[in-house]
């Protein structure tokens, strides 16, 4: 019996439209200015934006050592949801910590409403280091948007 823990729901609202964030949350050139955590710059940024395309990425700590994550876009309605699968990359290409995120975008009086859910898809994955993480990227997107 699969013994996973419950998914993890956050939820924000940006002040911009649906269709900016939508676009920040899947082009790669943006993704470079915020989905990293504090402490890092985003080196690399790819994404194959289509069902079963990949999406890799590099982090860099301030000691420029690297931290390779990516994974799979299972689901993609343009500017109303997508659902991908995040993991980290050893350096033998194995990969760890495999959570499943869907973030959801809707139209509100302030702006646009994210709602993002992170699902552990591995027994003993740590949702909330997720969290933690996303919270941090989430944190720098707030700010981009200022």
């Amino acid at each position: 019996m699969n013994t996973l823990p419950q998914s993890i729901v956050t939820e924000d609202i940006f002040n911009t439209d649906v269709n900016t964030l939508f676009d920040l949350w899947t082009n790669e050139y943006y993704m470079l200015d915020w989905a990293y955590a504090n402490g890092h710059t985003m080196a690399s940024f790819k994404v194959d934006l289509q069902q079963g395309g990949r999406w890799r990425s590099c982090m860099l700590d301030d000691k420029k050592n690297e931290y390779w994550a990516g994974g799979v876009f299972e689901e993609i309605v343009q500017n109303e949801k997508l659902i991908f699968t995040h993991a980290i990359i050893d350096d033998m290409g194995q990969t760890s910590s495999n959570v499943r995120l869907c973030i959801t975008f809707s139209k509100d009086e302030h702006g646009t409403r994210q709602v993002l859910e992170i699902a552990p898809i591995d027994d003993g994955v740590d949702a909330n280091a997720h969290v933690e993480y996303w919270k941090g990227c989430l944190e720098n997107l707030k700010k981009l948007l200022l």
